[in-house]
């Protein structure tokens, strides 16, 4: 089901006394027809698949096959999941595998494996791909269950066409819509593990590090480095190459605080808005109707930060609210790629903005 303007129109209007009914409203509304999520299925391996390695790092409760158990673990859980990519699969989209159906073009596990110690997980990780790649880590929003963390991972990763080595890292996430305030919580508990990753990823690397983070993970990848700022934990920042943040669910005043306790951040910092993002309209009217990051405006508020700014607001995701837009669009995708050499550079197909229409690069004077 999709999220529609007429539908955002109908929950906004309920009070601040309301928002717990509306939230239930929003829920059933984007979950209908969703009986069952993504879970990690096993799938064979047919002639024309592709195979997309995940690492994990969770702070989620997991048995030894990575499957999940209710709520957050003792100690962080590290594994690698291979994901099945069908040949079938469509540019965009996170084809979920369901219990007892034919999954022969959806994602699904060739193989799982867990890994007692970090030492262990980084020295895999060290030995994925080449020492021309960058280490991808991805920090997912809210409302996801383990497995839909991977395999959206995974379809990033093979739709974008990214190298080396791609690290998932998974917050507790409670995994229903009604759980908005509850996941806030859990990001918060989870700036401790995020920060502890990245210290030891940075320290057993050679290679750069990128982060991309979506929505509410955009808060606990800010929260994280402020963390690190204010502790004097800064030795990573030189190992990062980017921090990308997708549609952030921030509120803007929040975010300038996060800003300037990083001060001179080495790394470029990227912001990718888009004003038709109905989720984030959600998300600033339970918060109060202040501002969120991902629905930003005023593009020079934040270029005068050091701030890149993307504005994706001309392109609409398939069924998410536009809230995905980066992850699912297949213009997007296209656009993003061609920036890396791809096939899609400068096609002239292409119906949509090119980027120079929508990156304004943060003010050289920051």
């Amino acid at each position: 089901p999709k999220l529609r303007p007429e539908n955002i129109g109908i929950y906004m209007g309920y009070s601040a006394v309301n928002r717990r009914y509306f939230l239930a409203s929003a829920s059933a509304f984007a979950l209908a027809g969703c009986a069952e999520r993504g879970a990690f299925l096993p799938v064979p391996y047919v002639a024309g698949d592709s195979v997309q390695p995940i690492f994990l790092a969770t702070d989620r409760k997991v048995d030894a096959q990575l499957n999940p158990g209710d709520g957050r673990g003792d100690a962080p859980a590290f594994g690698r999941v291979d994901v099945r990519i069908p040949a079938a699969h469509e540019v965009g989209q996170v084809e979920l595998p369901l219990a007892g159906r034919d999954n022969s073009d959806k994602l699904g596990v060739l193989e799982t494996r867990r890994y007692d110690t970090m030492a262990s997980f980084l020295a895999q990780v060290a030995a994925t791909g080449s020492a021309r790649d960058e280490v991808q880590i991805f920090v997912h929003g809210y409302n996801y269950t383990l497995a839909e963390v991977v395999y959206r991972h995974a379809q990033m990763a093979f739709d974008y066409q990214i190298p080396g080595p791609q690290i998932s890292y998974s917050w507790a996430s409670a995994a229903t819509a009604v759980g908005y305030l509850e996941d806030r919580d859990s990001v918060a508990i989870s700036r401790d593990g995020l920060e502890a990753l990245l210290t030891a990823l940075a320290r057993s690397e050679r290679r750069k590090i990128r982060i991309l983070a979506h929505s509410m993970g955009c808060l606990l990848v800010m929260e994280t480095l402020r963390q690190m700022a204010i502790g004097g934990n800064t030795a990573a920042f030189s190992r990062l190459s980017d921090v990308i943040l997708m549609s952030p669910d921030i509120n803007l005043e929040l975010f300038e605080s996060q800003i300037a306790r990083l001060g001179r951040f080495p790394a470029p910092l990227w912001v990718l808005v888009a004003q038709n993002d109905l989720v984030l309209q959600l998300s600033e009217r339970i918060s109060g109707n202040r501002a969120r990051l991902g629905r930003v405006t005023d593009f020079s508020r934040l270029q005068q930060m050091g701030v890149n700014v993307v504005d994706l607001s001309s392109f609409e995701d398939s069924d998410l609210g536009n809230h995905a837009v980066a992850m699912s669009s297949p213009q997007v995708i296209a656009l993003f790629r061609g920036l890396l050499g791809s096939d899609f550079r400068n096609s002239p197909a292409r119906r949509v903005p090119g980027i120079a229409e929508i990156a304004f690069p943060a003010s050289s004077s920051s």
